[in-house]
């Protein structure tokens, strides 16, 4: 607010008006800011030791852990869906949507380290078990009722707040909050001064046959969709590098069916392979272009089996 009153002030002065209300003004105070808490290695530790023990916890478990490796947190997190997680990757990222971020520079593509991808095949593996196959399900799903899960919603806010009360009680740290473990990663970067670089976020392209006809389209999950609306979602299986370096892999991936019958509805194997182009681009990734968004093009041959 002082910020806009005092550019609207630098306007009436250079109109010979501010003398008219100069008498009558009075900036807002100020809050008293303080540097946000955070864990000491040591509480950090001991906090993860205990937690990480008790299976009534192991949600609030995944989850802060995730945002203490991620900086991903609250909504972020209740939001990720299936297409969201691309574990088949090396090292495998998370895609947090610009849809469901505070601001546009919170959307982001998040490389996971070795604790992350721990914790969200964890939280995969339970979302599969609760009911998720489809690639718009929910990987932290909302509570019906005890042992009941709706996999086509997100969590409720407060999904973790009891367990995560206990177990901030349990490990003598009732200062703490899901929000810490945000400022816990992001000090740590700051600290270790982590570069910035770039990150895949997802396939886009479109499908043609042999004969130059277009066929259906590829994007993120991975999903293969022909125009008769069937579609294949793909799970990687192998993959090595292409003959060149400026080329995205080779890849074989398993697929199973996401939609109507068609003709990708009994797709079980995918194949891509002489691929051309699709790398990250070459020039610095920084702050001033931090989610920024860059379209590289790419082409492959993509094999699609069947069984006879």
């Amino acid at each position: 607010m002082n910020h806009e009153l005092n550019t609207l002030a630098q306007i009436l002065k250079a109109a010979d008006l501010w003398d008219l209300i100069e008498k009558h003004y009075k900036p807002l105070p100020l809050p008293n800011w303080t540097p946000p808490k955070v864990l000491t290695a040591e509480e950090e530790e001991r906090f993860f030791r205990v937690v990480a023990g008790n299976p009534d916890w192991s949600v609030a478990y995944w989850a802060v852990s995730l945002t203490n490796n991620t900086s991903a947190m609250g909504i972020e997190l209740r939001h990720l869906q299936m297409k969201h997680v691309f574990l088949e990757q090396e090292p495998p990222p998370i895609h947090i949507p610009d849809t469901k971020v505070k601001n546009e520079f919170r959307a982001r593509v998040v490389p996971l380290n070795a604790v992350a991808a721990k914790q969200v095949r964890r939280i995969v593996e339970r979302a599969k078990r609760l009911g998720a196959w489809h690639h718009d399900h929910y990987i932290f799903p909302y509570r019906l009722k005890r042992g009941s899960y709706d996999v086509t919603k997100p969590a409720s806010p407060y999904f973790i707040r009891s367990a995560f009360r206990t177990m901030r009680k349990k490990t003598g740290l009732e200062w703490l909050q899901p929000r810490n473990f945000r400022n816990q990663i992001i000090t740590k970067l700051f600290e270790s001064g982590a570069p910035d670089e770039w990150a895949f976020v997802a396939p886009q392209a479109e499908l043609f046959d042999a004969r130059g006809n277009r066929i259906g389209q590829h994007g993120a999950g991975p999903y293969w969709q022909a125009a008769d609306g069937s579609r294949t979602l793909g799970t990687a299986k192998a993959r090595a590098d292409a003959p060149s370096a400026d080329a995205i892999p080779w890849l074989l991936l398993a697929a199973r069916p996401d939609g109507p019958a068609g003709t990708f509805s009994t797709i079980t194997s995918v194949q891509r392979v002489n691929t051309v182009g699709g790398k990250a681009p070459t020039g610095g990734c920084s702050a001033s272009n931090r989610g920024a968004t860059a379209r590289v093009g790419y082409s492959a041959d993509y094999h699609f089996y069947r069984p006879r």
